[in-house]
């Protein structure tokens, strides 16, 4: 290597170290001032195409080798670390061919469409301020991650309720299906459910925050992941019954916004909520005489123990119950949803409500409903409390149900 070329490559950005990933002596040859192929622009030479034509020959060669086929089964993008199918992966050059870069393993990496299109002949350096996702963009990698991944702690209690059903028995050959189903769903990045729910945007925001942008880039990413499957036709109109087929019209997708301090990020929450739980969810008037209920922890006990007795399998079991307690009617049925996104474990702050939360846990799985109806020790996965106070008149426990399937994930805007 020339001295010039030397110098080349000391002061080329480096990713990975890449000492042998660049060559610019073969691709960029020596080139007088005045020689043609010198862009008068930046004063950068372009590549020799003999050089280019060996590195693309090289790359079709490495696309079929058993290592890169293992780094697309990984299903990860090397610049967004969203997670992808194998075939919605591509190869990207970190060093561009175009400026120097060889294919070697050392220089290639999986890159999703959105990414390679964003990055185009960048080097990894000048990537920082071009490669910060559109809102839109955003929006469709959370609508795309809670349609397809099941949050890390519903994984768990799901694993580990499994093993504590009999062996061979309906109920333990039923969760283990379910794991196996959201696994695959990761896998092949398709919908863990066939119903992909109902569309609910709860999203934190300092006071001032425009919400017409946000909530348009919502709408966008949802009509965008609706046209490619991962959202079914979830939306129909009444009184016509006409299915708007882009899953939005009046009240969906649904927005749900919080004041957060001044100075902290725009958080998004993204909970898809199926239709057969949402069925099943039920409002309670206190006192109620039918359950011999009255206005104190004993009556909301009793009417939650109801819930999920009347419930049974309907609502595809082993599920989350978000209770709520107080409010007005529109206010419980809020409260209670709002509830499903607390994660498994999340004691109230109240020690009295944790109690009964622990309790009830407790005394659902004692019913014996089981997953999907079958029988078994796991009717419930977690019970959470939520209260809002009431009119002196009105005293309602509502209850919202959420199946197995609780797709909820978050992002903080950029």
């Amino acid at each position: 290597m020339s001295e010039k070329g030397r110098q080349h490559r000391k002061g080329t950005p480096s990713a990975p170290s890449l000492e042998d990933a660049v060559a610019f002596d073969d691709i960029f040859p020596e080139i007088d001032a005045d020689d043609p192929r010198r862009s008068v622009a930046d004063e950068t030479p372009q590549p020799d195409e003999r050089a280019v034509r060996r590195e693309r020959e090289a790359a079709r060669e490495l696309r079929d080798s058993s290592w890169w086929k293992n780094q697309l089964a990984k299903g990860v993008c090397h610049y967004c670390g969203q997670r992808f199918s194998p075939a919605e992966l591509t190869m990207d050059h970190i060093v561009p061919v175009s400026r120097g870069g060889r294919s070697v393993k050392s220089n290639v990496v999986p890159c999703c469409k959105a990414c390679n299109n964003r990055k185009k002949y960048l080097l990894p350096s000048e990537m920082v301020t071009t490669m910060t996702p559109t809102l839109q963009e955003q929006f469709y990698r959370l609508i795309v991650s809670a349609s397809t991944e099941l949050p890390e702690d519903i994984c768990k209690v799901l694993a580990s309720v499994a093993d504590n059903e009999a062996e061979a028995s309906p109920a333990r050959q039923t969760l283990e299906t379910i794991n196996q189903n959201a696994a695959l769903a990761v896998e092949r990045r398709l919908p863990l459910c066939q119903d992909t729910g109902l569309i609910n945007f709860y999203i934190s925001a300092p006071d001032g925050t425009p919400h017409r942008p946000i909530e348009e880039a919502a709408r966008a990413a949802v009509v965008q992941a609706t046209a490619e499957g991962l959202l079914r036709q979830n939306c129909v109109e009444v009184p016509s019954g006409r299915n708007t087929g882009d899953n939005l019209g009046s009240g969906n997708p649904a927005f749900h916004w919080d004041i957060a301090e001044e100075g902290a990020p725009v958080n998004v929450t993204l909970l898809l909520k199926g239709g057969g739980s949402e069925n099943v969810g039920v409002q309670y008037s206190l006192p109620d005489s039918r359950l011999n209920a009255g206005r104190d922890l004993e009556g909301i006990r009793r009417c939650v123990l109801d819930a999920a007795f009347q419930a049974q399998g309907k609502g595809c079991a082993p599920g989350v119950f978000g209770v709520a307690v107080g409010g007005d009617r529109l206010g419980g049925y809020e409260e209670a949803k709002r509830q499903l996104l607390r994660r498994i474990g999340e004691r109230s702050a109240d020690a009295a409500l944790a109690a009964l939360e622990e309790r009830l846990l407790t005394e659902i799985n004692g019913l014996g409903i089981g997953p999907m109806g079958l029988g078994g020790r796991t009717t419930a996965l977690e019970v959470f409390i939520g209260c809002r106070n009431r009119h002196p008149a009105s005293y309602f426990v509502t209850v919202c149900y959420n199946c197995w399937c609780c797709r909820r994930q978050t992002i903080v805007l950029e």
